[in-house]
């Protein structure tokens, strides 16, 4: 399987704007290298 940079952008496009949708608040972490993609905190973890 080889890696699609167009698929990974949209996936993550479609993810985020789902975790946006229920209020939490993810950010683009993908240039981070720290395992995952996508940091979402929800509301409670930021007050």
């Amino acid at each position: 399987m080889s890696r699609d940079d167009e698929v990974e952008a949209l996936a993550m496009q479609v993810y985020m704007e789902f975790e946006t949708s229920d209020s939490w608040l993810p950010t683009d972490g993908s240039a981070n290298n720290e395992g995952y993609d996508i940091p979402s905190p929800s509301p409670q973890e930021l007050k």
